[in-house]
């Protein structure tokens, strides 16, 4: 083992992505810390493909101080997917002391290393965490085109936070051999999730440290040709079939991991558990630490009290949410947003144990972390998508309601019963008379000195859409949205999403849905003509796009 060395693992499945590898090699390179050596692991490639891969890196490698490179081929016809054994087989060549994994289509910032080597120097771990940033990008043949940084993305602290679930993209970590050896493999019986796998065996056996989490290191990349996705999304961005039960699989996996792996005693000393039992698990030490003592109501079985943050930890995203793009991270990221804004809002309200409306609830990306924040009893959520309410319903121990025709009447919802409302991602999408409708009956639901925390397209979304169509809804219509924002208008183009369930429900029903842009002022008019007072506004608050309103009745 060379003392102090890194080796970064580069796993590549196609030889059309050298573009992509020469980037994240080039970012390598550019590592101030030394020494440095690149393991780029390559699945299945012809002598020609290899060939290719060499020259189109040699430039790089001639540059002042470069690191150490060396191409490995996995050469096996089976598996057909060899991503987990592209890493087993980067292992089986690392030398150096230090271990890193770097995909192909992502980068690291110049200090990455040194900082993390620094960190794991310190602290005596076996591991170092860092954070990264959420870049989306546009693909051509060529080159990529950034349209998005997300900085906070991937909601986590620490080692609790980490047994729920992983915050801890691939390349956000350090991992130091001379101590964490035994556990350095990968499970061949995961095709995604394989590096979540890894950090559960390795930080429930040796100390762990997350000092730099908030530090952001890199980027991950996700491409709008989804060729970066885990290969559990489909080209509709579904769920479906094999793919569906090897999803199940997956998470009864990672969800037996939990229960099985015990905690080493220097990392229930860590977590603060050293007087507790000796045969503790991850998911054991979940429960003594009172993570799962927030409890929903079992709807499904009709009694016991369930553990709301396992129940939580363990839902799958559903197969057929389309807010799901892809990234879990991005997607638990913009679900916990909306979570502390509804925690805003209960403050404002100034109720201590709030009854809380979600609206619409899609398949959960919401509600699984107000589940966590709120007991479920206190929870009702409603849709226009019946199997919507249903999963919400059985997998959080929430309240469903189905919402019917006339569906922006919400007659299935009591009045004047919520003291913390969220219309969330449902008025960017209505015309100004479906808006008018939606909004008068939403609040009629909620009781006086209320709080509703409600989103719209405005600021921050016509500026995305002065640069580029990021709504898809042609140039015409898109001409038309900016000219009628920027008249003090609100703006609406009717545009469903391709296999968009609830927009066919809503037109259906009579209804028109699309994209609008909503000025600030037409907001305050409607608040002023319906004795509503707008007490915060966050520009561009949610997810970097949507307007965020705190409106009192």
């Amino acid at each position: 083992m060379i003392e102090n060395q890194v080796d970064c693992i580069v796993r590549l499945h196609d030889v059309k992505r050298l573009n992509e590898l020469e980037r994240c090699v080039f970012s390598l390179v550019g590592q101030t810390y030394r020494p440095l050596n690149i393991i780029v692991t390559l699945q299945r490639f012809s002598p020609s493909d290899i060939a290719q891969v060499e020259a189109s890196l040699a430039r790089l490698l001639k540059m002042h101080d470069a690191p150490s490179l060396e191409l490995v081929n996995f050469t096996s016809e089976e598996p057909k997917d060899a991503r987990t054994e592209l890493l087993n087989l980067g292992l089986a060549k690392a030398s150096g002391q230090y271990v890193a994994f770097l995909d192909y289509d992502d980068v690291l910032y110049p200090e990455a290393y040194g900082l993390l080597v620094d960190q794991l120097k310190a602290s005596n771990a076996a591991i170092a965490f860092s954070s990264v940033r959420v870049v989306h990008a546009d693909v051509s043949p060529q080159f990529l085109v950034a349209t998005r940084a997300d900085s906070a993305v991937f909601p986590g602290e620490g080692l609790e936070d980490l047994f729920v679930a992983n915050f801890c993209p691939i390349h956000s970590y350090l991992i130091d051999r001379s101590i964490a050896s035994p556990e350095l493999y990968f499970d061949t019986l995961l095709t995604w999730e394989e590096d979540y796998d890894l950090l559960l065996r390795i930080t429930a056996a040796y100390p762990s440290d997350f000092e730099l989490i908030g530090t952001v290191v890199g980027d991950y990349y996700i491409k709008s040709d989804l060729s970066n996705s885990t290969g559990v999304v489909g080209a509709e961005g579904k769920l479906g079939g094999e793919r569906l039960l090897e999803y199940e699989k997956v998470a009864a996996l990672i969800e037996a991991r939990r229960r099985i792996t015990r905690i080493s005693d220097a990392v229930k000393n860590q977590l603060g558990l050293q007087t507790h039992a000796e045969n503790l698990t991850i998911r054991s030490a979940l429960r003594e630490l009172g993570i799962d003592e927030v409890f929903a109501e079992s709807t499904a079985s009709g009694s016991a009290e369930k553990s709301n943050v396992e129940i939580v930890a363990a839902a799958p995203v559903h197969p057929n949410d389309d807010f799901f793009d892809g990234s879990k991270g991005h997607y638990e990221s913009v679900g916990l947003q909306m979570a502390k804004f509804v925690e805003r809002a209960a403050k404002l309200s100034g109720s201590k144990n709030p009854t809380i409306l979600e609206l619409p609830s899609s398949y959960g990306r919401n509600t699984r972390h107000l589940a966590r924040k709120f007991k479920a009893s206190d929870i009702h959520v409603a849709d226009v998508m019946a199997p919507a309410v249903e999963f919400c319903r059985s997998t959080f121990g929430v309240h469903g309601h189905h919402l019917v025709a006339p569906l922006f009447e919400y007659a299935a919802l009591e009045n004047e019963k919520f003291d913390v409302a969220a219309l969330a991602s449902l008025i960017p999408h209505l015309s100004q008379a479906g808006a008018q409708s939606a909004l008068k009956h939403f609040f009629s639901k909620i009781r006086s000195g209320g709080i509703a925390v409600v989103t719209t397209h405005g600021a921050r979304s016509r500026e995305r859409l002065g640069e580029a169509d990021c709504y898809s809804v042609g140039e015409e219509a898109r001409q038309r949205l900016l000219s009628s924002y920027d008249a003090g208008e609100y703006a609406f183009v009717d545009s469903q999403r391709q296999n968009s369930v609830r927009a066919k429900i809503v037109v259906d029903a009579g209804e028109r849905y699309g994209i609008s842009l909503i000025p600030e002022r037409w907001l305050r008019t409607f608040c002023e003509e319906n004795q509503l007072t707008i007490v915060e506004r966050l520009t561009g608050g949610w997810d970097g796009n949507q307007d965020v309103y705190f409106i009192r009745k």
